[in-house]
Order: C-alpha cells, then sequence, then structure tokens
C-alpha cells in the first residue's frame, strides 16, 4: 500500500511537470502557467478538509480522486485563463478581462465541478461495490471486506 502510494505520488509529480511544460508551450508568458497551477495547492487543502471531515485515509482511492479534482481545476483555470487573454487582446484592461472571464465561465465552471463531485460520490461514500461486499461500521472485519471498513462518526 505504501509502495503503490508513493507510485501515484511520483504519478503526480510527474502529471505537474507535464502540465506546466504544456502550459509553458501554450501560453505566451509563464505567469500564466503558474495561476494555473496555482489551482493545485487549494484543490489539496480541499481534499485534506474533506479527509479530515469525512475521517477518511489517504487511501489509492482517495489518491485518484484527489488527481481527478486536480485535474479538473487545472482544466477550468485554463479554459478561464483562455477566455480571459482573449478578451484582453480584443482591447479589454487585465482586470476587465479577468471579470468578464470570471462571470462569463462560472456556470461551466460550476456544472463541471458538480458533475465531478456527483460522479465521485459512490466511490467516496463506498457505493460503487456490489452490497453483499459492502462494509459497514459496525460489520465484523470477517464480513468479507477487501478494505477496512468504513468509519461512519
Amino acid at each position: 500500500m505504501k509502495q503503490t502510494l508513493s507510485s501515484l505520488g511520483v504519478g503526480l509529480l510527474l502529471a505537474v511537470l507535464v502540465i506546466f511544460l504544456l502550459l509553458a508551450a501554450q501560453f505566451p508568458v509563464y505567469e500564466a502557467a503558474f495561476v494555473v497551477l496555482s489551482t493545485i495547492p487549494a484543490v489539496v487543502c480541499g481534499v485534506i478538509f474533506m479527509l479530515l471531515i469525512t475521517r477518511t485515509t489517504l487511501n489509492v482511492q482517495s489518491f485518484m480522486g484527489a488527481i481527478m479534482a486536480i485535474g479538473v481545476a487545472v482544466a477550468n483555470a485554463i479554459l478561464l485563463i483562455i477566455f480571459a487573454e482573449e478578451r484582453r487582446r480584443a482591447g479589454n484592461t487585465s482586470t476587465v478581462a479577468a471579470i468578464h472571464g470570471a462571470q462569463t465561465r462560472m456556470r461551466p465552471i460550476l456544472m463541471t465541478s458538480m458533475a465531478m463531485i456527483a460522479g465521485m460520490i459512490p466511490m467516496a461514500l463506498d457505493l460503487a461495490r456490489e452490497p453483499s461486499r459492502r462494509c459497514l461500521s459496525d460489520a465484523p472485519s470477517s464480513a468479507g471486506c477487501s478494505l477496512p471498513p468504513l468509519r461512519l462518526c
């Protein structure tokens, strides 16, 4: 398990590096790439916060969920920055372009985020497995569950 998590961590770092290189090639200035990557710490803080609230450990499923959340956040940031950059090139100031971009792209960003959350709820609540393999908080460990039981508050 420890080796799997460390491999996922290395994969995440490599993915961030590749994302940065692609963004540096896409945008004429490196600042835009750094702005897009600045969403990653916010997502990590949100993931840690939710893990603490739900009293869930960092396991393979939660790590994969964190990677998916980072991917959605980076994609949304790229869309927002591209839209604002187009408005700035059309003659608007940077502030006006950023505000207009945020106002225009807010609905699609929220829709994408809500779709991701709705798609991840079954995995987060352990509803994805068949009922005979699902663990409850008071079920004995010999109930045929391969994962530790879900601890409810």
